[in-house]
């Protein structure tokens, strides 16, 4: 995924980024009106020397998108439901089977928050080029 924002401001080894995101209906908001252009701002390492009002191209590996995505819906969702198939297969009442399943959920959630905290790196974007 690439997107370009406008450096708002800078130090040594941090730039704040102001992006302006992109609308679902492909930028084409008048035929729609649902979406308007919203900016958002995120802090980044400042690898390229970037200065306040510069425009810098940002990159984030498409696959770790569709990675973290799946962690974080995909992978509860499946922990859910083998909790509970695993306990409707041992004839227990559907009330334990749906709270095992969301104690197996939010197990699970708790397992990829202690796991990203070490990763967080990896699925960082970061500053590709100075437009």
């Amino acid at each position: 995924m690439k997107e370009t924002g406008k450096v708002i401001q800078a130090t040594e080894k941090t730039a704040t980024v102001q992006l302006t995101r992109r609308s679902a209906c492909g930028g084409n908001c008048a035929s729609c009106g649902v979406c308007p252009y919203q900016t958002t701002e995120m802090t980044l390492a400042n690898t390229l020397g970037a200065r306040p009002g510069d425009t810098v191209g940002i990159e984030l590996n498409t696959n770790k998108v569709y990675q973290a995505a799946f962690l974080v819906y995909i992978l509860p969702l499946v922990c859910f439901f083998f909790a509970y198939f695993l306990c409707s297969y041992f004839c227990t009442p559907e009330n334990f089977c749906i709270l095992a399943g969301l104690l197996a959920a939010a197990a699970c959630f708790l397992i990829i928050r202690h796991w990203s905290k070490k990763k967080t790196k990896n699925y960082m974007p970061h500053m590709e080029r100075i437009l």
